[in-house]
């Protein structure tokens, strides 16, 4: 004990002597004036605040942000380092390396022994001949105008984790489908925009921003998917070429289209503004009796609707233009005794009609066959009996009339009616 209390004295008076300089000999006269245990006391002291509290940990100088390169599989990446992760490209700094020779590009996971997080502003602008690219696990960003004019890009995966698409990421590439999956929180302004080959829009989740014009000029689009309504209802639309429904006008919540009646459960206080904008094939809208807003433009262009009922005692907030401009002439149901429903008159030119129950909407859908046309109505409980008005004639033909000439009141089942016309001969002419 003798030896290590001496040696760490030693060690002691060594830093003092470094530290004091002139100072040292008048520290050393006052440890001489202390008694044998006070000394002992003052160099055990001394020791611990060396051993323990004298020196700080330095804290590792962070790497410069670069940029560095490294090849993985036979690809050499680019990529900045910030917050002890990769941006791969850097911001607005293109990989010159498979700009032109890569046509399925898998982006690592990993560059220079740091994860991937984002996929920088204009990495992979303009790549030629690229037609897939696979976006790992990890990457949480995709930056402005990372795919930018990519002529050839068809097929893109998107990594599960993924929350921000950054405008014009995709501009114009030649995308059939797009896959979002349930992480996404925010796709920018024109991300999708020009993409004139996308056919289908997948929303795996819910609550994202969808920037002004994210979708515009998509207009081969043909289908959208949600899993559930209160998951559509979740999306915030700018604009409504921000929907891509504007373009599609099919929705398939769970994998079921929505066609002939849109029921609006209990559950709903609000529609989101350009909800429903450009939908198609649905007749009649049906209105709970929880609703209290309906925004704005949310069933613009929804250019097969008929009639809407409303289940409520008093009307919902009306939105401007909530129902689009081509409305006049269509009906309003609205339950006997509740009030305030003029603006549905006055400010939409809607025929607003009193009724316990709401008459059944058919779609039908002509086609020609040898003479006769035939109209699938669909299945339908049929609460009011219904007649087909006459045909105008067509040139050679004449119209008979309907086959079945009504649908009696009760009728439950898959019903189909046909048009029955007469051929004109030529020589009673």
């Amino acid at each position: 004990i003798k030896v290590l209390l001496g040696g760490g004295i030693g060690a002691v008076a060594l830093m003092l002597a470094l530290l004091l300089g002139s100072q040292f000999d008048a520290f050393c006269g006052f440890v001489r004036r202390l008694s044998t245990l006070e000394r002992t006391l003052l160099a055990g002291f001394l020791i611990m605040f060396v051993a323990y509290g004298g020196t700080k940990p330095v804290d590792p100088e962070p790497p410069e942000e670069g940029p560095y390169c490294e090849v993985v599989d036979g690809v050499e990446w680019t990529y900045m380092v910030r917050d002890g992760h990769a941006v791969l490209g850097g911001d607005d700094m293109i990989h010159p390396a498979v700009a032109n020779t890569v046509r399925e590009l898998h982006i690592p996971s990993v560059v220079g022994g740091y994860p991937v997080r984002r996929i920088g502003s204009g990495a992979f602008s303009g790549l030629a001949v690229t037609n897939a690219v696979t976006i790992p696990d990890g990457v949480v960003e995709i930056g402005t105008n990372a795919f930018y004019c990519c002529g050839s890009l068809k097929n893109v995966t998107f990594p599960a984790g993924l929350r921000t698409i950054e405008p014009r990421a995709f501009y114009n590439c030649l995308l059939s489908s797009v896959r979002l999956p349930s992480s996404m929180r925010e796709i920018g302004e024109e991300a999708f925009s020009g993409c004139t080959e996308l056919k289908q829009v997948v929303f795996c989740g819910s609550s994202i921003q969808i920037g002004a014009s994210a979708f515009y000029g998509c207009n081969q689009l043909t289908d959208v998917f949600a899993n559930s309504l209160e998951d559509w209802f979740g999306l915030s639309f700018a604009g409504p070429t921000s929907n891509p429904l504007y373009y599609a006008g099919a929705l398939h919540l769970g994998n079921v289209e929505i066609r002939s009646v849109l029921t609006i459960p209990e559950s709903v206080v609000a529609i989101p503004a350009y909800a429903f904008c450009g939908l198609r094939g649905v007749n009649l809208v049906e209105f709970c009796s929880s609703l209290a807003r309906i925004g704005q433009s949310a069933f613009s262009d929804t250019l097969d609707v008929a009639a809407y009922s409303f289940a409520g005692a008093t009307p919902p907030q009306f939105d401007n233009n909530c129902f689009g401009t081509s409305v006049r002439g269509r009906q309003a149901y609205v339950r006997p005794g509740s009030s305030g429903w003029e603006s549905l008159e006055s400010r939409y030119g809607m025929e607003v009609m009193e009724t316990e129950s709401v008459p059944p909407t058919y779609a039908i859908e002509y086609c020609h066959l040898e003479g006769a046309e035939n109209a699938n109505v669909g299945s339908y409980t049929v609460t009011n009996g219904v007649e087909f008005s006459a045909l105008e004639n067509r040139p050679g033909q004449t119209f008979l009339g309907w086959s079945p000439s009504r649908i009696d009141a009760g009728t439950v089942g898959d019903l189909c009616v046909t048009a029955l016309w007469a051929r004109v001969s030529l020589e009673a002419n």
